[in-house]
């Protein structure tokens, strides 16, 4: 059973099928986590969870804990985790390479020892990235077939080819209290950034900071939502009064969940 250290946000469960057939998804933020089973027809199992005392428990611990809880610990046909970190960089590909990645991620984002320097490929573009040591080889241990990818990749990949999005100019996309943000012109990635918000003012400022920032057109400019944020949130509400064209992502989710929530585990 999960302790008082850990608020359930979502959850939900249907009958599973063999696991051999089941697909694992898992979402690794500073102290959010979402985890998703699936088969190619309908979502499993849904757990959002939040760690209310993440400092004081290595993420792997906190893992263990989570996956014996909910019986996750199979031998799924495929196994991937996706991790949102502050400790990123976007090259040209051209220009990436391990032993450069490191030095400027740890120069520009002063990424502290016990890290790892991993590196995700999307077009032209190389985000790299840190993760634990401890945590990477929780991962691989526990599943031998995982698959580690950084948020950013999976995010900055879906902006950029995915059919919906081809008309979007700023894709958002909230976990928590942190939002990624992604703007694109002629289909070229112009930026991509995590922020981490403790107000809707806080989060409303930085989204029109960058619309100005870019000169985009709260008139004629795409907008598009995607993640953990209410249709009738205040803050949603609050950009609709600058901005015209407001959508929302759609993929498939479960009947009793939004259907922008949770894309880019879900697709």
């Amino acid at each position: 059973m999960l302790t008082t250290n850990y608020k359930i946000i979502r959850q939900l469960e249907e009958k599973q099928d063999k696991v051999s057939e089941l697909h694992l998804k898992v979402l690794i933020a500073n102290r959010h986590t979402i985890i998703v089973l699936k088969n190619k027809e309908r979502v499993i199992k849904l757990i959002e969870l939040f760690i209310e005392q993440h400092e004081t428990m290595e993420m792997e611990k906190h893992l263990e804990i989570i996956f014996s809880s909910y019986d996750l610990k199979s031998d799924f046909k495929h196994v991937d985790f996706l991790i949102l970190t502050n400790y990123f960089i976007n090259l040209p590909s051209i220009l990436s390479t391990k032993e450069g990645n490191e030095t400027l991620l740890k120069f520009t984002t002063e990424l502290p020892n016990g890290y790892v320097v991993r590196d995700d490929r999307v077009l032209d573009l190389s985000v790299c990235y840190g993760i634990t040591i401890g945590l990477k080889n929780y991962i691989e241990r526990t599943f031998h077939n995982a698959k580690i990818s950084s948020q950013a990749s999976v995010f900055i990949d879906c902006f950029l080819n995915h059919t919906q999005f081809s008309k979007t100019n700023f894709l958002i996309n909230f976990i928590g209290k942190q939002m990624e943000v992604a703007i694109k012109k002629d289909n070229k990635l112009q930026l991509y950034n995590l922020f981490t918000y403790n107000s809707n003012e806080d989060a409303l400022y930085y989204i029109l900071f960058l619309v100005e920032q870019f000169q985009l057109s709260v008139i004629q400019s795409k907008y598009t939502i995607i993640g953990q944020l209410e249709t009738q949130d205040e803050l949603i509400l609050s950009l609709k009064k600058y901005i015209k064209h407001l959508n929302f992502g759609v993929t498939q989710t479960p009947a009793q969940i939004p259907n922008h929530f949770y894309f880019t585990q879900l697709i």
